[in-house]
């Protein structure tokens, strides 16, 4: 009998939470010794592995952590009795009693490469990353503790290598067990274990997907005693037996014990039992006391087996099944008993098996998965008290209430936590929430900022309603609601799980922020852009990213070059604060400079080659954005350091993937039809791929539409060696299936990029737009306006700029091409009626129709137009795209729009705006130090952009300029006399 075995548990963990505690958080800053939380392991398993003593402690943050980066026979191991685990911490506990595991999920996941689907077949291949066991128990040890968890992502699918020629504890069977797998593996072990509190869910496996242990051949007098105790089992697929199996044989003397008790399964699917399978082996005189498991006070439902099948007994009389519901599993025969007479006490199963009770339990509402019983069940005060001690239910309420205990996971008060909790009307500061109503009691509420425990929030009592409106919250900022229901004065139904929403507002991010890290102000600003990305909603959609250098968060990857920032729907992303401002229009790109940088350990050199070994750490795709219908916008960043020099499959379906394209952003459909996204005021440099170097697409679906427009851009010093640019764009049309590519380039400067296409031809440095139509295809589907435009000093194939392939819809207008080694900088390959139009340019060498003249930039080094140049007021009003230039000043000057990304202004390029202009400036242009001389006495210097806005004030005839980007600025000297002079310098 083992109806002892919770309160045995609950001594054990009281007692080794008293021990030495090593700490956990995959977000901790410290030494990352485990020490306490500051200094805590990052990793689980650098943590487990540290321990090599008895009797240790391990409490784990939220967040969630993988055994392996990429070794698929490497899980979370226990090789020492009494350990214990504990998720669920926030990472500022200093008690066990303070953690709150059903807000701060902490889950052990096996998907090693993050790209697990909504497929659970164990041959599923996005699952074949994954880990055999997630979670592993080796040994003779006992004790050992697993509370608080989410486990999940284990795939047991390898292969069983259990020959009596292999050493014991070589054998394994890698077909079972994908969330917990006990393995004695040797004679005289006694392996005992403590599942608790923990949700096993998305496990899969060949023959058995979360629990099972291995005895291996040969071995006898070895036992495996594991308990799962308050633990909810669902989702996970099973190819063979079931979900859960203990298996044992006398006759070998190895022996399979445990117990369930208050627990919860529901959607598991196998092609045997659902759930539970208990077999003794009556081999070699063996008989049912091979096994000796209770499953007591547990609910099965919606669970999809064999015929109905939920849990198969095979020679099982020595186990029980006590107080337990069986019902909605499609069969009215749940139960297969064989090989003798099982222990069925006191149950309800569908059908009436095994002289059980053939009612309805009326669940309260199976359709949302709340398998609570209603006041109206059957299942209320018809338990067997002396079948269990346990102290609480799955729910964490008294397990008896009103003196006899009920069936099933969950114990019936009278008074059940309310449900369908909903919050509407959202603004920065206020909320209305709402849940199901009960005549006739008061409620109370609490709302806590997301990730602190309860007794911090604000607590709200005697609701005599079911609606209640917040106010007074902070805006930017993410909440929990709990809420309890009272039904008498003594007795109230205990807090909900949390309800999450966020106020409205930006999500900001500052690198340097000191703050609680909610994501609210400047203050409490995320310190990465990762973790504002997950706080994109439907309604909440704008970050702003103060100055600083961002990468992408790499941790849980089996191959960290896959990591990227992967902009969700919706999302409008700003970089270029300083970390105080209130309003857009504050911000200034030009002064605050903002980095997304694919260099994962800081390594690069100036080798901006994609072979260049410095930059093999790189990830593949700084940015990343994946099918959606929402509009994204990404302003104000410099991205670079993206290497796309890995490989391809475009044999995936939606996981198809090109990691040889689109170093800087990378864009892919996935599965959905249409991508739609701005790039404003942004610098795309220093990116690499071995194809495409900046930005490419990669169309997985038979139909779809994608528009990215560029914007104000420089893209210079950038790398391919493919035979598409550094940006390609892609459009393909055949009999059957269209993918449709709409684009606008306006106002960007294109220099200094290169191609290294060895085939010639069609490699070129800068743009590819490439129509392909094949099999009864159109040449509609790519529509390509660049507008405003200035490629010079880039190198390619034959001087090579743009390739225009079938690119009947492209158009080139204001733009210039020039001083780029060709007279012929455009390849075209065209039929008669498909070919590009161009307008109002000047193209070096004339194609195109353009004018073959020097544009007269200002220097080799900025092209701004000078004092005469032919590109000034050549211009065609009605291919302008957007009011400002890519300085930001008017795009339009004097009625006529000039060509290339800058406008001429007269007074803009002259030396001054003052006439009083006593001094002088030196060296100009700088990249670092600006010396002013000038005889007064000076009062103050100023420093501003072209647009107006001021970078630098500064008292010192000696200013350091280095951090402003390149460009031009105007400089302002005020005298002790407030006498005003002012000269135009470079930043270069």
């Amino acid at each position: 009998m083992r109806t002892k075995l919770l309160f045995l548990t609950l001594i054990l963990s009281s007692f080794f939470a008293k021990g030495q505690t090593i700490y956990v958080n995959q977000n901790a800053t410290g030494s990352n010794n485990g020490t306490s939380w500051a200094n805590a392991f990052v990793s689980l398993q650098t943590a487990l592995t540290s321990v090599t003593t008895t009797n240790k402690t391990i409490w784990v943050a939220a967040g969630t952590y993988k055994p392996s980066p990429s070794n698929r026979e490497t899980s979370f191991t226990f090789n020492y009795s009494g350990t214990s685990i504990y998720g669920g911490f926030i990472g500022t506990e200093t008690l066990l009693s303070q953690r709150n595991s059903n807000a701060n999920i902490t889950t052990l996941n096996g998907d090693l490469l993050s790209n697990d689907n909504s497929s659970l077949l164990p041959a599923e291949t996005t699952r074949q990353d994954n880990s055999y066991h997630v979670v592993q128990m080796r040994g003779n040890i006992q004790n050992i503790i697993i509370d608080g968890f989410t486990i999940s992502g284990g795939n047991a699918n390898g292969v069983a290598n259990n020959l009596c020629t292999t050493s014991a504890n070589l054998q394994s069977y890698h077909l079972r067990g994908g969330a917990i797998y006990a393995n004695p593996y040797a004679g005289g072990h006694n392996l005992t274990a403590f599942v608790r509190n923990c949700i096993l869910e998305k496990n899969s496996g060949t023959d058995v997907a979360v629990y099972s242990a291995f005895h291996p051949c040969g071995i006898t007098v070895l036992s495996d005693d594991v308990n799962f105790e308050q633990c909810t089992i669902k989702n996970n697929y099973s190819g063979g037996n079931s979900a859960m199996l203990f298996s044992g044989s006398n006759g070998y003397n190895t022996y399979s014990r445990g117990a369930i008790i208050n627990c919860l399964f529901y959607n598991n699917t196998a092609v045997n039992a659902s759930c539970i399978y208990l077999g003794a082996s009556t081999a070699s005189g063996g008989n049912a006391t091979g096994i000796d498991v209770d499953i007591i006070n547990s609910t099965f439902s919606n669970n999809i087996g064999a015929n109905g099948n939920v849990i198969t007994m095979t020679n099982a009389s020595n186990s029980r099944v006590r107080n337990c519901i069986i019902y909605g599993n499609g069969s009215t025969t749940p139960l297969i008993i064989s090989n003798g007479a099982s222990v069925v006490n006191n149950c309800i199963f569908e059908g009436g098996q095994a002289s059980t009770t053939n009612l309805n339990p009326q669940f309260t509402d199976a359709s949302t998965n709340n398998y609570t019983l209603s006041s109206n069940s059957p299942a209320i005060n018809i338990g067997n008290n002396t079948y269990t001690t346990a102290i609480v239910d799955l729910a964490g309420n008294s397990r008896v209430f009103d003196t006899t205990i009920d069936l099933g996971a969950y114990e019936f008060s009278g008074c059940t936590a309310p449900t369908n909790i909903v919050t509407s009307l959202v603004t920065g500061t206020s909320a209305t929430v709402t849940w199901n109503n009960i005549a006739g009691v008061t409620y109370n509420l609490v709302y806590v900022i997301t990730g602190q425990p309860i007794a911090s929030g604000t607590e709200i009592t005697n609701i005599a309603t079911n609606t209640y409106n917040l106010t007074n919250l902070d805006p930017s900022t993410k909440y929990d609601i709990y809420i309890s229901k009272n039904c008498t004065a003594s007795i109230n139904s205990g807090w909900t799980v949390a309800t999450s929403f966020r106020t409205l507002g930006p999500i900001y991010v500052n690198q340097a922020a000191t703050g609680n890290g909610s994501g609210s102000s400047w203050t409490n600003a995320y310190t990465t852009l990762d973790e504002a990305l997950l706080g994109i909603t439907t309604s909440i959609t704008e970050i702003r990213v103060a100055q600083g250098t961002y990468k992408p968060k790499t941790i849980g990857l089996a191959n960290p070059r896959k990591a990227t920032f992967t902009i969700p729907p919706g999302a409008q992303i700003y970089g270029g604060f300083n970390g105080t401002e209130t309003t857009l229009s504050e911000r200034n790109p030009l002064l605050n400079i903002t980095t997304l940088n694919g260099d994962l350990i800081g390594d690069d050199n100036t080798t901006i080659v994609h072979t260049n070994a410095a930059r093999n750490d790189n990830a593949y795709h700084v940015i990343s954005l994946f099918g959606n219908n929402t509009p994204i916008l990404i302003d104000g960043f410099t991205i670079s350091g993206g290497n796309a020099n890995g490989s391809l499959d475009y044999t995936l379906g939606a996981n198809s993937f090109d990691d040889t394209r689109a170093g800087a952003i990378y864009v892919s459909t996935k599965n959905a039809s249409n991508v739609y996204c701005d790039v404003k005021n942004c610098i795309l440099e220093k990116n690499t791929g071995s194809d495409v170097g900046v930005y490419a697409t990669v169309s997985v679906l038979s139909a779809n539409s994608l528009t990215v427009n560029f914007d104000k851009c420089i893209v210079r010093n950038n790398q391919s060696s493919g035979g598409f640019s550094n940006l390609f764009f892609y459009s393909f049309s055949n009999s059957t299936n269209t993918r449709t590519a709409y684009s606008t380039i306006s106002n960007c400067l294109f220099h200094n990029n290169v191609s290294n296409y060895a085939g010639g031809g069609q490699g070129s440095s800068c743009i590819t737009n490439y129509q392909d139509a094949t099999a009864g295809g159109n040449f509609s589907t790519l529509s390509v306006l660049i507008t405003n435009c200035t490629f010079t000093n880039n190198t390619g194939p034959n001087g090579k700029v743009l390739s225009l392939l079938n690119a009947s819809n492209t158009r080139v207008a204001n733009s210039i091409i020039y001083g780029n080694g060709s007279t012929t900088p455009i390849y075209l390959n065209s039929t008669v009626n498909n070919v590009p139009t161009g307008n109002n340019n000047i193209i070096q060498g004339g194609q195109l129709s353009g004018l073959n003249s020097n544009p007269l930039f200002v220097s080799t080094t900025n092209f701004q137009l000078s004092t005469g140049s032919p590109a000034i007021n050549s211009g065609n009003n009605s291919y302008v795209n957007g009011t400002k230039d890519l300085l930001g000043n008017a795009r339009i000057h004097n009625t006529t729009v000039d060509m290339g990304a800058y406008e001429y202004d007269m007074a803009l390029n002259s030396v001054s705006f003052q006439t009083e202009n006593n001094f002088k400036i030196y060296p100009n242009p700088t990249s670092y130090i600006l010396n002013i001389s000038i005889t007064d006495e000076i009062k103050g210097i100023e420093i501003y952009s072209l647009e107006g806005k001021l970078v630098i004030s500064s008292t010192e005839k000696i200013i350091d300029v280095s951090r402003l980007q390149s460009g031009f600025y105007i400089l302002k000297v005020i005298n002790q006399e407030n006498n005003l002079s002012t000269k135009k310098f470079q930043k270069i």
